[in-house]
């Protein structure tokens, strides 16, 4: 009997997208034909999976989308993602249009923001499947730690948070999501919503979390249903990441000295120059000896107006983390769930510097959890680098990551778990 085809949307950063290229890569294997449709910078990893593929948008998201307010979702990565859904629209639909009835029904996988999954859902009358990445942005008056820069108190009753959130959404982000929603909606004639971030985005037909009960448990609000797993540790072939057996420099410098501490601004960040600026201070900052650093950024000319490297630090595009974080002894970032995922993995700690989205969120949690300290991306050199020098000192902090380590080494495959449900959902 034939599979089901299954279409999947993502849209976004490398932590949003690379979790859907290995649920697609599963997928395919248990002989599903399928579609991703992605963004261009994401085109190849695709490719490289085997996966049919086609890009959706020209780029990566713009610098500018990295710039915006603590308070999410900023105006342009919001923009952005309409883009890519009104770009989508006429690819998904010509894909569809190839598996007319009385065959299986197509499956629609989308990522939170590939805003083209609830759309075709209604437009085609299809299941779908929404693949949440990280707590933040899970339907939920109780799961909230942070919203964005601003922190609820731990002290609040329920109905305090629960009114917040809704006052939140109605007065802050309704006002700038839901005319663009409502505008694409129309264009298909489709009526307008409301609640777009609590309701719209997340499908009826079921939903998974890609994050284990341990690091937010999840309480969805009665009509949704939420499945939750754990975090989808993957990593495509990237044609700009060496392994280590094919980079003896950075091999040899691993063996030969104390494990370095990585610095990783993200992938979605092309212009990482402040950021790279800020590590190299750091790393002056703390202390004697100093520490030995990598730092993972593909913004070379951002880099070499820094001027040369120090002894003992080294720069590469992207080392698959599973090899370099192992054999590293602290990690700093944005507070991306994805490089959070892989630290912990590595039972290494952690020092976020959140800058937007759901970072202050995901950094809230890591630090709750005993494994992370975050600190404002503001504060000077000589306060990250006391805060660093610390958390590697802490050992209830190295406990905590062992714990975590064991953990995540011990936990079932979550894609193979979320394809599962794809195929529940699709039916016989």
């Amino acid at each position: 009997m034939s599979k089901a085809p299954v279409l999947v949307l993502c849209h976004g950063s490398a932590g949003d997208v690379h979790p859907l290229l290995g649920l697609a890569r599963r997928l395919a294997d248990r002989g599903h034909p399928l579609l991703v449709l992605c963004g261009r910078l994401h085109l190849g990893a695709a490719q490289r999976l085997g996966l049919d593929a086609q890009a959706v948008d020209t780029d990566a998201l713009p610098p500018q989308a990295v710039h915006g307010p603590g308070l999410w979702p900023a105006p342009l990565l919001w923009r952005r993602a309409l883009q890519a859904a009104r770009a989508s629209l006429p690819m998904a639909q010509a894909w569809l249009a190839r598996w007319p009835a009385p065959g299986p029904r197509p499956v629609l996988v989308a990522g939170t923001f590939a805003l083209a999954g609830p759309l075709l859902r209604e437009l085609h009358g299809l299941r779908l499947l929404t693949v949440h990445l990280s707590p933040a942005v899970v339907p939920s008056d109780t799961l909230a730690v942070r919203l964005g820069d601003l922190q609820m108190p731990p002290w609040w009753p329920q109905r305090w948070r629960a009114a917040t959130i809704r006052w939140t959404e109605r007065w802050l982000f309704d006002p700038v999501v839901a005319p663009g929603v409502n505008a694409l909606r129309a264009e298909h004639g489709l009526p307008p919503v409301r609640r777009v971030l609590s309701r719209w985005l997340h499908s009826p037909d079921g939903a998974v979390a890609l994050f284990p009960p341990a690091f937010a448990p999840v309480l969805p609000p009665p009509g949704l249903a939420v499945q939750q797993l754990g975090f989808p540790l993957f990593d495509p072939p990237r044609a700009d990441a060496r392994c280590l057996a094919d980079d003896p420099e950075l091999l040899q410098f691993l063996q030969n000295g104390p494990p370095p501490v990585v610095f990783y601004p993200a992938s979605a960040r092309r212009d990482a120059r402040v950021f790279l600026g800020r590590a190299l201070a750091l790393v002056r900052e703390a202390g004697s000896p100093v520490p030995r650093a990598v730092l993972i950024s593909r913004d070379r000319e951002g880099l070499q107006a820094l001027g040369p490297l120090p002894p003992g630090v080294l720069q590469r595009d992207f080392v698959p983390f599973d090899e370099l974080l192992p054999r590293s002894a602290a990690l700093v970032h944005l507070g991306g769930i994805g490089a959070a995922a892989q630290a912990l993995r590595a039972g290494i700690p952690q020092l976020a510097l959140p800058l937007h989205h759901d970072q202050f969120d995901n950094a809230q949690r890591l630090q709750d959890l005993g494994v992370a300290r975050w600190v404002r991306n503001h504060q000077s050199a000589t306060v990250l680098a006391r805060a660093l020098n610390e958390l590697q000192a802490d050992p209830r902090t190295a406990q905590a990551c062992a714990e975590w380590k064991a953990r995540l080494l011990q936990a079932p495959d979550a894609l193979a778990q979320a394809a599962d449900a794809v195929q529940a959902l699709a039916g016989p």
